[in-house]
């Protein structure tokens, strides 16, 4: 358990200092979420086990206008069971939170989903990559209708 212990808090560390992020968005779909975006994030600690993070900024399809993106999402952990961290998605305010994934260490510096995130005929899954200098998330998105990878760089 303290090898986990120590690489939860290396991640909670690194999740604590960002505040920047950039991402590119790929897709083999209809949908065409095809471009790159880039922003701020803001991180606030509502509780000692909890981390705020609010993302906004600009995103650049491939083709059309830029438009203004906005997300807020929540970091749980939790050193007393497996997986470690809960990732949340804030869209309904924070006493309504919508479950994304688990995560749990496969090393020190490599986190991945338990299991996929459904939404309605989407599977979602999560690779998380603490990396020097930023964190890497790596969204992989499978569906009848969508095929999507989103890689976030994040950083202090």
């Amino acid at each position: 358990m303290t090898d986990d212990i120590d690489t939860l808090d290396l991640l909670w560390q690194r999740i604590a200092t960002i505040r920047s992020l950039y991402f590119d968005a790929k897709s083999t779909s209809a949908t065409g979420w095809t471009g790159r975006g880039k922003g701020q994030v803001i991180v606030s600690q509502p509780s000692d086990d909890a981390l705020g993070f609010e993302e906004s900024g600009l995103f650049t399809p491939g083709r059309g206008e830029p438009f203004v993106f906005h997300n807020v999402y929540r970091w749980t952990r939790n050193a007393d069971t497996s997986p470690l961290i809960q990732l949340e998605h804030l869209r309904f305010g924070v006493n309504h939170p919508v479950l994304l994934f688990d995560l749990a260490p496969e090393t020190p510096t490599l986190w991945r989903s338990v299991a996929p995130h459904v939404c309605d005929k989407d599977y979602y899954s999560l690779r998380l990559d603490i990396e020097p200098d930023h964190l890497r998330l790596t969204w992989i998105i499978k569906g009848p209708a969508k095929a999507e990878s989103l890689v976030y760089r994040y950083e202090s």
